[in-house]
């Protein structure tokens, strides 16, 4: 009797390990090792660990707050697993495909599938990565800080944060990643002067999100500027948008954010002077051009998108003409009234390049996801 009893314990299929949340431990020490200070992701080298990455992903497909509630007990333990989640997708979904994909969010289909259509398992679930976003997190958690955490993977979304999110530090990495984002003059820019702010994109497609009205929508920015951003309280300022670069945020690709709104004004007055003091000499302004090739072209090192920014700003120096601007610093260098020029930049157009990635509603009411 002993005997079969052994036997049937022997026999008798192991009692299955009990559901653990994913392991968050591993995930930060990938991003620790593979996103640098500045949010862009070396993807050449996560893609040699990209087998680590997949134990993660794998472990996310097995549970969630909807799956088992009771390993996320709090909302900050929801809520960190929902921007990790995302964020893990993402970069597995890259860096599994890189080199070959590194492109896939510059067209507007290849957004449109890799954001709506393409599924991930998650909690034994197949959602998307707009469904992660708009009826997971924006939802149910109401917070418009996640924007500034969740990472798409292109240049002009906020940086990826190099640490996981965990129920602890969830507060202060919300904090941190919004501070970061407003501060930085590539996402918010005020001019004084013309009573005019540019925002980010995110605040155009997202725009309920950080308020009812525009007044609401400038407080917000204005409580994480300090002393600069008080100006934003008072009057009407008009709102603007910067352009959405959609090139993949890898650090293998130099400049891979928008360059500072200062360095653009600086080489633009360079060129300006340069210019002047070249005609003022009688040269030609195709000479000119011919001559000096960094100063329509941009300097050497710069991304091709500042040079296309310099172009919608100064479009008939482009063209090899001497426009309203550069009379207008001849007559002042003729004068001795030399001042600082003031670099014009036109709102953006709509195109496939400003779309939005995920959520908004004017995204489905296009017409064309049904007919993919």
């Amino acid at each position: 009797m002993r005997k079969l009893a052994l036997l049937v314990f022997l026999l008798a299929p192991a009692a299955a390990a009990p559901p653990a949340p994913p392991d968050v431990r591993l995930y930060d020490e990938l991003l620790q090792r593979h996103v640098g200070a500045d949010g862009r992701v070396r993807y050449a080298d996560l893609k040699t660990e990209v087998e680590r990455l997949e134990v993660f992903v794998r472990q996310i497909g097995e549970v969630s707050p909807v799956s088992h509630p009771g390993l996320f007990p709090s909302r900050q333990a929801k809520l960190a697993y929902w921007i990790n989640t995302y964020n893990a997708l993402v970069l597995w979904a890259f860096a599994r495909d890189y080199p070959e994909g590194r492109d896939r969010l510059k067209g507007l289909l290849g957004r449109s599938w890799f954001f709506y259509r393409r599924k991930f398992l998650v909690g034994g679930e197949k959602l998307s990565l707009a469904s992660i976003e708009n009826e997971v997190i924006r939802k149910q958690f109401r917070d418009p800080r996640i924007h500034f955490a969740i990472n798409c993977a292109s240049a002009s979304c906020p940086p990826l944060a190099a640490r996981a999110y965990t129920e602890a530090n969830l507060e202060a990495m919300l904090e941190r990643q919004t501070r970061g984002f407003l501060r930085d003059r590539r996402n918010v820019l005020i001019q004084p002067g013309r009573r005019r702010v540019r925002l980010s994109k995110l605040f155009d497609w997202y725009e309920k999100d950080f308020g009812k009205t525009p007044k609401e929508i400038l407080a917000f920015v204005a409580s994480y500027l300090g002393a600069e951003g008080r100006r934003l309280l008072d009057g009407d300022w008009q709102i603007r948008y910067f352009d959405y670069d959609w090139s993949l945020n890898d650090a293998a690709a130099g400049y891979a954010r928008w360059p500072s709104a200062g360095l653009v004004r600086r080489h633009t007055q360079k060129r300006l002077d340069l210019r002047s003091h070249s005609i003022q000499r009688g040269d030609q302004p195709a000479d000119i051009d011919a001559a000096h090739p960094h100063a329509v072209q941009g300097q050497p090192g710069m991304s091709g998108r500042q040079s296309q920014q310099e172009q919608r700003l100064l479009p008939e120096q482009r063209r090899g003409q001497v426009g309203p601007v550069l009379r207008g610093v001849q007559q002042r260098q003729s004068q001795g009234k030399v001042q600082p020029v003031k670099v014009l930049s036109q709102a953006p157009q709509i195109s496939a390049e400003n779309f939005p990635p995920f959520g908004p509603e004017q995204f489905l009411d296009a017409g064309f996801i049904a007919g993919l």
